[in-house]
This record gives structure tokens, C-alpha cells and sequence, in this order.
């Protein structure tokens, strides 16, 4: 197995952007990474684009195709890579391997979504297909439901307190601040965490994630291809995944394919 580097990277501004098309995020985000890269669209040997709720736009299918037929990058194989939200670090994952296992020497792996500009209800009842529908989403419960639900559990079984949880939400906000291209621009108090609106006891709206449109798009070399372009490679350390279903997971708090990842990546 190679060392692989990430030689460029590019992205857009992350927020709500009902006028901004997938294809015209991804073809800013795909430009900005070949620009950083150093590199041109013929040198790219392959793609991987992690997409879940194109359908939403009409635009389901050959979402990596029609983004990077833009800056120019043809020919290649391109593969779409649907994994909910893990679905943009699967293609990560996936171009990683192809350039560590020597199939290719230069790859594209990239995430893009496309959220807003519907109505509230469309745009949840699509999220609510990457969940186990048959399973959850015939009873109508949703995302924060089920965190909400598990939060709760958490405080009983360690005693953990909002006001614990809330650094999460100022911690994440802070270091959104630090990056002009973030959804949210300013830092919150412990307090207003605590007192924001209530989403799903005991969750309230800066616990949870928002809606948002963005893309995100690096490139992977080797590191021997990266020596000509770069004199300072960022190599990646590791890349892991695994898959579970936590609904028969015997304690909730416990998210067992988050645990076996971590220690496939630190072994």
C-alpha cells in the first residue's frame, strides 16, 4: 500500500443558497481544488462524488459527472457514492484506496448537497430515507427524536448535563468562526444554547445541525506524484470505516461502528 497525500482542495461557501445549483457549487468547488492542486483536468484518472439528496434538485443521477464535465475533467470514471451522511468521507474512503493500492495515481473524492429551497416537510422527508425507514420512519419519528432520545439516556446512565452538552454546540461555533466559508459566522454563550428554542427534549435549536447547501472537493496523489508539485504534502494518516445498526445495539449511548472505526484508524 502507497502513502497517499491530498494535494488540493477546494470549497464553497456552506449556508442556505436556494439560487445555487449542485452543478454550479460543485464546478466552483472542483475548480478551486484543481487551482490548489496545481494540477490540470487531464491529469485527473478517476472520481468519486458523495451525493444523497440530489433528487430533491431532479438531478439523482451522474451527479459527479455533470459537475466535472464543467472545469473539463472527462473520460474518467466517475462514481457517485451514497452512504447518508458518511457519504462524502465513503468517497473520501474509496479514492483514498485507489491510490493507495496502486489502481490509480491521481483521483478526485468530493461531497456535495444540496438542502434548501424547498419546503421544510420535502426536505425531511427525504432525510428521512437515510435513516432505517421501515424500521423509524413509518412511526414518524425524526432525527432529533431519536438524539434527543439518547441525550436523555446519556444524562441518566453518566449524569451528564445540558450545560456539559452545550460547549459541544460553542465549541463548534467557535471554530465556525475561524472559517469565513462556515454556515454560521458567530460564537454563542452557553446560555443562549440553553435557551434557544426547543427542537426534541432535551435538544434545542443549537444542538442541531442545520440545513445547508455546499461543496467539498479534494485531490489524491501519491506522495511520489505530489513531490512534483508540493514541498510541503499532507499525507493521510488513516481512513476508516465500518457499519452497524444501533437499533440493536444493546445500550444506546454507545455507537458501536463509531468505536470499532476510531480503532481500526489508530491502529
Amino acid at each position: 500500500m502507497r502513502d497517499v497525500v491530498v494535494l488540493g482542495a477546494g470549497m464553497t461557501i456552506f449556508g442556505k443558497q436556494p439560487d445555487r445549483s449542485i452543478r454550479e457549487m460543485g464546478e466552483e468547488a472542483a475548480f478551486l481544488a484543481l487551482r490548489d492542486a496545481g494540477v490540470k483536468p487531464g491529469d485527473i484518472q478517476a472520481a468519486w462524488c458523495g451525493n444523497v439528496l440530489g433528487s430533491l434538485s431532479g438531478q439523482q443521477a451522474a451527479v459527479g459527472q455533470t459537475i466535472l464535465e464543467q472545469v473539463g475533467v472527462t473520460g474518467i470514471p466517475v462514481l457517485r457514492v451514497e452512504n447518508a451522511c458518511a457519504s462524502a468521507s465513503f468517497a473520501f474512503k474509496e479514492a483514498y484506496m485507489a491510490v493507495s493500492s496502486g489502481y490509480y495515481d491521481m483521483v478526485i473524492a468530493m461531497g456535495v448537497e444540496k438542502m434548501s429551497g424547498y419546503d421544510t416537510a420535502t426536505t425531511l422527508r427525504a432525510m428521512a430515507g437515510t435513516s432505517d425507514f421501515d424500521m423509524e420512519g413509518v412511526l414518524g419519528i425524526t432525527f432529533p427524536g431519536v438524539f434527543g432520545m439518547i441525550t436523555r439516556r446519556h444524562m441518566h446512565k453518566y449524569g451528564t448535563t445540558m450545560e456539559q452538552i452545550a460547549h459541544v454546540a460553542v465549541k463548534n461555533r467557535s471554530n465556525g468562526s475561524l472559517n469565513p466559508k462556515s454556515q454560521f459566522q458567530g460564537k454563542v454563550s452557553i446560555n443562549e444554547v440553553l435557551h434557544s428554542r426547543m427542537v426534541s427534549s432535551p435538544l434545542t435549536l443549537y444542538n442541531c445541525c442545520p440545513i445547508s447547501d455546499g461543496c467539498a472537493v479534494v485531490i489524491l496523489t501519491t506522495d511520489k506524484v505530489a513531490k512534483r508539485y508540493t514541498s510541503d504534502p499532507i499525507t493521510v494518516a488513516a481512513s476508516a470505516q465500518t457499519s452497524g445498526t444501533y437499533q440493536h445495539d444493546l445500550d444506546i449511548t454507545e455507537f458501536q461502528p463509531t468505536i470499532r472505526a476510531a480503532q481500526q484508524a489508530y491502529d
